[in-house]
């Protein structure tokens, strides 16, 4: 049996957030929502996170100085990165830091599946996962 993952969403956009959180919660994730930087970095302190789906555009950090930082602070955590601007400089510097995907709001549930089907440390696959 699988592990049950633990994914962060931390982004401003309640309704983004929420979409992704009810869409992950019924395919049997943990999700832990945080809507700014600070919420984002106490969850990180205080759980243990598989995946995180991080905004770039938010309202207290620049999402990319962010991405920078959790990849020294925390090599084994997956991202992937959305953002409602797909400008090819954001694109390619997410790209080069190991993200699973940059992805464009609004986030389609395909996109997530296909986001994880990248994934490295865990080969998830949506329809292929079970609750523990």
């Amino acid at each position: 049996m699988l592990k049950k993952l633990t994914i962060l969403i931390l982004d401003a956009e309640k309704d983004s957030r929420e979409e992704m959180q009810d869409f992950l919660q019924r395919e049997g994730f943990k999700v832990l929502p945080a809507n700014s930087a600070a919420e984002g970095k106490l969850v990180l302190q205080q759980t243990p996170v598989d995946i995180m789906i991080l905004d770039i555009c938010l309202p207290d950090a620049n999402g990319m100085e962010l991405l920078k930082e959790y990849r020294v602070k925390y090599p084994n955590l997956e991202v992937i990165v959305i953002s409602g601007f797909g400008d090819i400089n954001s694109v390619i510097q997410a790209l080069r830091l190991g993200v699973l995907d940059f992805l464009k709001k609004p986030v389609g549930v395909m996109d997530l599946e296909m986001a994880f089907e990248r994934s490295h440390n865990h080969n998830i696959r949506i329809q292929d996962f079970h609750l523990q």
